[in-house]
């Protein structure tokens, strides 16, 4: 008799895995439809300790007996020498070269462990991802393998541990932490009448203040141009590592990443999951300990819809995109209200008081269509501007972040929000008359900047755009960078730090040096 772990795990586009024990212990089953390969299963051992968030081990190869038992299926069962140890975490992943089209593929990690009985233990399917919901309180979910119960505990400089439970039994836990000056740690459990997992002490990086965050978009994978850890699940997983990785050093109060998180562009509401059970995975250890906020892109928004990317309609809600968005993620809930029949601006529109600064977080592709339509630019609704115009009156300054650039940076007009140019120069001024003194974009994969006056020269604001965090970076000849201050072609991401009066930005790529640096008072 053999236990079957119901979900799989997808390698983009055709890879998954089950996790099943049986009398000889755990295999893994790897179903690998178009793909005419051998395939190679990765192992890794987890270990943690105090002061770090994760310490991992990559081992080249472990041994595996291999069986095919019928077309694109296999079957992978450990050798005497690869043992599990019960109650310890693993991370499985497979991998594969595809001989037809030359590219090595590698799927997204699977965790799992043995219970005290030998068989498929409740272990995190996503770990605990941070979000920053207001300047006291903090976002926590995360995604078990299976249903379970769910708890956090908390752990004070001072005072005693706290444990809130959630007395749910499901796979995804949501938690909101009052935040503390002397919280310290936390540690997470899933558990039911007969089997617990608890993890590690996860450190908590942020203090209680809103000074400065980092920020980059653009995640998607490359389809083009797939590499081993650039192509998972529609992810480029290699990108996000190294940047994440250059940012945990420069301690940033959150991190925001600014659209186009997956490839999306898909039918399939199953396969949108996947591309964002990618993405989550991928931003891992990371954003277990620093708070993280999203805005959507137009790939985001594609995920799912009906039709192609030439021409299709969107899903009727509660089916559309934005739902799919704001039942994934856990965000600051005080955007503007949909009309009826319409998807939400729930978690995809919102703000956060900063003290003297508002920031502001629109979604900059929602275009929503009942019939196929071809595949236009983004939009940022009527409703949107009236709900930032109405809150930004409350803060002195203000800073706007959405996907889409309003000036594309490349000499393809209409790539951005420059296609209807009589409704882009209705958006600049509104931000003008606001007194926003900042815009940061993504969707064009390259670092930006630029002053953009309104037509009397009396106002300006800045426009930066940071979209270089995975997706195929575009090289702009310098003759055709019209109206750009600063420019590069790197893997960069932004530093923004916000002064009573003034704000200072630094743009470093992942080695840590500064590519360019601008100050607003």
């Amino acid at each position: 008799m053999h236990i079957i772990l119901a979900f799989f795990i997808a390698l983009y586009p055709h890879l998954k895995i089950e996790a099943y024990t049986d009398s000889t212990g755990p295999y893994f089953v790897v179903h690998a439809p178009h793909i005419s390969t051998d395939f190679t299963l990765y192992v890794t051992d987890l270990s943690y300790s105090k002061d770090s968030v994760l310490n991992v081990s990559y081992p080249d190869f472990d041994l595996w007996d291999r069986k095919k038992t019928e077309d694109s299926v296999f079957v992978f069962r450990p050798t005497k020498r690869r043992t599990f140890k019960k109650n310890t975490l693993y991370a499985i992943r497979p991998s594969a070269f595809d001989l037809k089209d030359k590219n090595t593929l590698l799927g997204t990690y699977y965790f799992f462990r043995l219970n005290k009985k030998g068989k498929i233990g409740i272990a995190p399917y996503i770990f605990p991802v941070m979000q920053l919901l207001s300047k006291d309180t903090l976002g926590i979910f995360f995604e078990g393998n299976k249903k379970s119960y769910a708890s956090i505990t908390l752990f004070y400089k001072k005072e005693s541990p706290k444990t809130i439970t959630h007395n749910k039994k499901c796979r995804r836990h949501e938690f909101k932490i009052p935040y503390q000056k002397d919280l310290l740690y936390y540690r997470f459990s899933l558990y039911t009448k007969y089997d617990t997992f608890t993890s590690h002490l996860v450190p908590i990086k942020y203090r209680g203040k809103i000074e400065t965050f980092a920020i980059f978009g653009d995640t998607r994978a490359n389809w083009a141009m797939p590499s081993e850890r650039g192509r998972t699940d529609g992810v480029n997983e290699e990108v996000i590592n190294n940047i994440l990785r250059a940012i945990y050093k420069d301690e940033p109060d959150f991190v925001e990443i600014n659209g186009d998180l997956i490839s999306g562009y898909t039918n399939s509401k199953e396969d949108a999951l996947m591309q964002y059970y990618a993405f989550l995975k991928s931003l891992y250890p990371y954003a277990s300990s620093i708070p993280f906020l999203f805005t959507p892109g137009n790939h985001d928004m594609t995920a799912p819809m009906d039709g192609d990317r030439r021409s299709h309609k969107d899903p009727t809600p509660p089916q559309s995109a934005e739902d799919l968005w704001k039942n994934l993620f856990m965000q600051p809930e005080n955007g503007p209200i949909e009309q009826k029949g319409m998807p939400p601006y729930k978690e995809n529109v919102y703000f956060l008081d900063a003290g003297n600064w508002g920031i502001f977080f629109l979604n900059s592709d929602y275009n929503y269509a009942k019939e196929n339509r071809k595949r236009i630019s983004g939009n940022i609704t009527s409703e949107e501007m009236t709900w930032f115009l109405q809150k930004s009156r409350y803060f002195k300054h203000s800073i706007v972040i959405f996907h889409e650039p309003l000036y594309s940076n490349t000499p393809i007009k209409g790539h951005a929000l420059d296609y209807d140019i009589v409704k882009r120069d209705s958006l600049l001024n509104a931000f003008l008359r606001s007194g926003a003194s900042l815009i940061l974009t993504s969707h064009e994969h390259l670092y930006a900047r630029r002053k953009i006056a309104d037509g009397k020269a009396h106002k300006w604001i800045y426009q930066v755009t940071l979209g270089t965090g995975g997706a195929p970076i575009y090289n702009v000849p310098k003759e055709k960078r019209t109206g750009i201050d600063a420019f590069s072609k790197e893997t960069t991401y932004g530093l923004i730090h916000l002064k009573k009066n003034k704000v200072i930005g630094l743009v470093k790529n992942i080695n840590g040096f500064v590519v360019d640096s601008f100050k607003i008072n």
